[in-house]
């Protein structure tokens, strides 16, 4: 296929298999799982190439001559080195290699004196060029998610570097040159192993945006140039114990992140509210040991969202502290009337301040796992609140004007000391989820039959003095679509034509309604020689697995008389005067040594199986002993299995690797509830006995 593309034209079929390129400026040929490229494929004109996201390990020889070529994008592909000449790409200003397996760039790289843009984003890059300072026109560089261990010397030389994205690497420092960066205004260096900040890094002038969250960061530069411009910093998770000065002075900063550090007492000084009040909008102090808050906090007026609880999103954590230790909040806090989103659980917070219904435009509010006794009247002042979340408080009653939070829809007050609602309540016809487990409530609430949109209701745990069936419950209950019958027996909706179906092994009583049900479920009927042939099948490698040479013995147990429920061990004690015909010897001394031998593995009666179909498979199993003692070839189970031919169903248990386990049952063969439900249960004895293939050596010598 032949054709000519110009700036406005970047699609390319995929049916393709010719290229070619007449005066060609852009060419697009991303997502065509191409593994490679064929000669005079690439026009010597193309000022931009996109080979994105196909299946190419290594870039052609012919690549580097692409001399006019100014953007090149290879992201998503193999490609696990770049060319060694890429040096002569001359005019190229933007190269767009994310997602491949480079571990290594060719020093040449560093030679591309006109390269503003370099993305290198997940790849396996563990170390750069050390004239990687001579890309002296570069912008932006992300090195985001590789396995950097440091960075050159030369570092500081990136004077024009704008965006650094070094997120998610192996960095423990950062060089000593890197406050030379005078216009860098983007840096991420969070999810690293940084200990400490260089000390040039307090001359960076421009910074915009800065997060240096994840690492191992103990102490902030005394002093930041760029304290006065910075807009969003963020230090989460490291290990500051304490703030500089330079903190408040944040005249334009939006963001400020500080979340689940080791911040005691109050960090921030009385010149922070005032400094930054016209500007910032988030503030996150959550998972720290804060004690309290400076009194002229409620000058940061246009505070939208302010976090002081706990780190952990969940909002059972039993009675852990993750939050911090405020006993209250200032009197100023009510002047915060931007704020939306208020998160202040797992404090030591008693009370609120009573101009705390000031907050008209606070939207969700968490304050679960304090100590707060009662709300103030002004509380139901909060007209747009959504969400409220008061649980595991010490509250005792609602203000009398609660239902004028009209747009509540969410309400959770469990683990409270709640004796009743108020009868304003019945107004929260908005209210979807209402949670008031574990309270003193002594009569179901009035109000919920007003609550027509409750889809999750909860008030058990209370004094209601009512049976548990009786209590108001209302639960979501994800719901599947069917699945489509035409797809029954597919695998992901591809047929499976390597199955074969099989029956399975069921029990037929003698019931008529169980024996019709089988039926119609194409069942099989039960028989003792199928099970003999499964555990001949599992015991035929007894020996492969390092075990010992003598087998243990298996004792022919009662037949019970009673029947007993179907489930895997039963320790009802049977009692039997049937003689086991099969036994030998005296029948009342095997008796007797086979309840022993059972009580010995369950410290009781001996474990029986269901008798339905005992009686009735007796003779079909004797019947076939002869064949299946053929079957078995040199050896004679017969004896070993004649438990089975009685109507009994006893098992070995495998040896264990090495040392015998003190309990037979981690060993034992018996098959799967899970699978075959209605199997009985099985013996499993415990004691070998001397000379137990004595009876078989002889068979086999006459």
């Amino acid at each position: 296929m032949t054709y000519c593309m110009d700036a406005t034209i970047k699609a390319v079929s995929k049916e393709q298999n010719r290229y070619t390129g007449n005066c060609s400026e852009i060419l697009d040929l991303s997502s065509l799982d191409l593994e490679g490229l064929p000669e005079n494929a690439l026009s010597m004109t193309l000022g931009e190439l996109n080979l994105s996201y196909n299946n190419l390990s290594e870039l052609p020889e012919t690549f580097i001559k692409l001399e006019n070529l100014k953007i090149l994008h290879v992201s998503g592909n193999q490609l696990k080195s770049l060319p060694m000449a890429t040096n002569r790409l001359i005019n190229l200003q933007e190269l767009n290699a994310d997602e491949n397996a480079l571990r290594t760039l060719p020093d040449s790289l560093c030679e591309l004196q006109k390269l503003t843009k370099l993305h290198l984003l997940g790849n396996q890059l563990t170390e750069l060029p050390q004239d990687f300072g001579n890309l002296s026109a570069l912008e932006e560089l992300q090195l985001d998610e590789n396995k950097l261990k440091y960075l050159p010397a030369d570092f500081g030389l990136l004077k024009n570097l704008k965006l650094l994205e070094l997120s998610d690497n192996k960095l423990k420092h950062l060089p000593t040159t890197f406050g030379n960066l005078n216009r860098l205004q983007i840096l991420n260096v969070s999810d690293n192993k940084l200990e400490d900040l260089p000390s040039s890094f307090s001359c960076l002038q421009c910074l915009k945006s800065c997060d240096i969250s994840s690492n191992n960061i103990k102490i902030l530069p005394e002093t930041f140039e760029s304290a006065s411009v910075l807009e969003k910093f963020y230090a989460e998770t490291n290990r500051l114990l304490a703030l500089p000065e330079w903190i408040g002075a944040m005249t334009n900063i939006v963001e400020l992140s500080f979340r689940n550090n080791q911040l005691k007492k109050s960090p921030m000084s009385d010149f922070f509210p005032s400094a930054s009040g016209k500007s910032l909008t988030h503030l996150d102090l959550a998972g720290n040991s804060i004690l309290y808050l400076p009194e002229n906090f409620g000058e940061l007026k246009n505070l939208k969202h302010l976090d002081l609880g706990s780190p952990v999103d969940e909002l059972e954590r039993r009675n852990f502290q993750n939050g911090n230790w405020l006993p209250k909040l200032p009197k100023t806090f009510g002047l915060l009337q931007m704020l939306v989103k208020l998160i202040a659980n797992e404090n030591q917070l008693t009370g609120l301040p009573d101009n705390f219904g000031h907050l008209t435009n606070l939207e969700y509010l968490d304050l679960s796992q304090n100590q707060i006794h009662n709300l103030p009247e002004s509380f139901c002042n909060l007209k747009a609140l959504k969400t409220c979340l008061i649980s595991k408080n010490h509250l005792e009653s609602l203000p009398d004007d609660f239902g004028n939070l009209s747009n509540l829809e969410d309400f959770r007050a469990d683990n409270n000391l709640l004796e009743e609602l108020p009868d304003s309540f019945s107004r929260l016809t908005n209210l979807q989820t209402l949670d008031l487990f574990n309270n003193n409530l002594t009569v179901i609430p009035d109000a919920l039959n007003s609550l027509t949109q409750l889809t999750r209701l909860d008030i058990d745990r209370n004094n209601l003095h009512i049976p548990i069936a009786e209590v108001p419950h209302i639960v979501k209950v994800a719901s599947y679509p069917e699945r489509d019958p035409a797809l029954k027996n597919n695998w992901r909706g591809r047929a499976r034509h390597d199955l074969v179906k099989t029956s399975i092994i069921k029990v037929t009583y003698n019931d008529e309604e169980d024996q019709e049900k089988e039926k119609e479920e194409d069942s099989t009927e039960w028989n003792h020689s199928a099970l003999k042939d499964a555990m001949r099948n599992s015991m035929s490698l007894w020996r492969s697995h390092n075990g010992p040479w003598e087998r243990e013995s298996t004792k022919t147990a009662p037949q019970p008389s009673p029947p007993v429920p179907n489930k895997l061990f039963d320790f009802s004690v049977y009692e039997s005067d049937d003689d086991d015909d099969d036994s030998g010897g005296d029948d009342g001394e095997n008796d007797k040594a086979g309840k022993e031998n059972i009580k010995s593995i369950s410290g009781g009666s001996p474990v029986s199986t269901s008798p339905q179909h005992q009686s009735s498979n007796q003779e079909e199993s004797q019947s076939n002993s002869d064949s299946d003692d053929e079957a078995v070839g040199e050896e004679n189970w017969e004896d070993e299995l004649e438990c089975c031919d009685s109507g009994s169903d006893a098992v070995y248990r495998h040896p264990p690797h090495g040392k015998q386990s003190a309990s037979p049952l981690r060993f034992s063969f018996v098959p799967s509830k899970q699978h075959t439900p209605d199997i009985p249960d099985f013996y499993i004895p415990v004691k070998p006995i001397d000379g137990q293939f004595d009876d078989a050596e002889n068979d086999d010598s006459q």
